[in-house]
């Protein structure tokens, strides 16, 4: 692309930026036509060269646009409802979920793979990974968690937020025949599942062994439950702190209440929230 502006210009008024754009005004909006590769004074006086970007309009397309051969296939299926079962082209089984609650999906994107719409667009066929009962029920509790816990936390929510938080904080302990001592802080995640740190759980030489829940410095002792499990995270690093996570699985399930329930995992793993907090647990 040669380019000239007719008026000269005094020598060094104008810099010609190697690789900036050269753009094209038309009703007020640009259009960029190319991009500048040698020249002086931006072309005033004597052309300019640049490098014209539609003749690499298959290039740049090739890298920025997806190819169409491996784009992804959306079905509307309208015979299928909330709730139905669904199947995909390449087997997989699903269950028609709210988007919203069906994490995976993002993943089928990703690989430009098939994602089929059960009825509308705000519900999905959702891949079922797991097929054994028991990681079925717990990944319903946790899909589940925000409109299963909902007439909870709108309760709490009328009185203080600091409530709701309590409804979901524990502390974990170490009790033995003479001691019982409450020194890491962790959070219900689901009505047996307790998460938390694995710099504090392994601080001591043994594990801990007990639960408090239902708050801080709580007193009330019936709601001690007994450890059954404490699973370090596999990675965990305690050099770096990288992977400074644990797993406590309690003995018996927690029945929520009122003052006492899970509290929900965010899993959009494409989107974080717009306000996030951090709570002191020393003040």
């Amino acid at each position: 692309l040669c380019y000239e502006n007719h008026p000269f210009l005094v020598p060094g008024t104008c810099d010609n930026i190697l690789g900036s754009p050269i753009e094209r005004i038309n009703e007020h909006k640009g259009y960029i036509d190319g991009i500048n590769l040698l020249g002086r004074d931006c072309g005033y006086g004597e052309p300019a060269v640049g490098i014209r970007l539609s003749a690499h309009k298959a290039w740049l397309e090739s890298l920025l646009l997806p190819r169409r051969d491996n784009a992804t296939l959306v079905h509307i299926d309208t015979d299928q409802e909330l709730g139905d079962e669904c199947e995909y082209a390449d087997g997989t089984k699903g269950t028609c979920t709210a988007e919203p609650s069906c994490p995976d999906i993002n993943a089928r994107l990703q690989n430009n793979q098939q994602v089929i719409f059960c009825g509308n667009r705000n519900v999905v066929c959702c891949p079922n990974k797991a097929t054994d009962p028991r990681m079925m029920a717990i990944e319903n509790e946790f899909n589940q968690c925000e409109e299963r816990y909902r007439h909870f936390t709108t309760d709490q929510q009328n009185g203080s937020s600091h409530a709701v938080s309590i409804a979901y904080n524990v502390e974990i302990g170490w009790q033995d025949d003479r001691n019982t001592t409450y020194a890491c802080y962790g959070y219900l995640i689901s009505t047996r599942g307790v998460v938390s740190s694995a710099s504090c759980l392994s601080e001591r030489a043994d594990l801990p062994n007990i639960v408090r829940i239902g708050g801080i410095d709580s007193l009330d002792n019936s709601r001690v439950v007994p450890i059954e499990k404490v699973i370090i995270h596999p990675d965990y690093n305690k050099e770096t702190l990288e992977h400074n996570i644990a797993i406590v699985k309690l003995e018996s399930t927690v029945d929520p209440s009122e003052n006492v329930f899970p509290t929900c995992l965010w899993q959009n793993i494409t989107h974080s929230p717009v306000k996030q907090l951090v709570m002191d647990l020393g003040t």
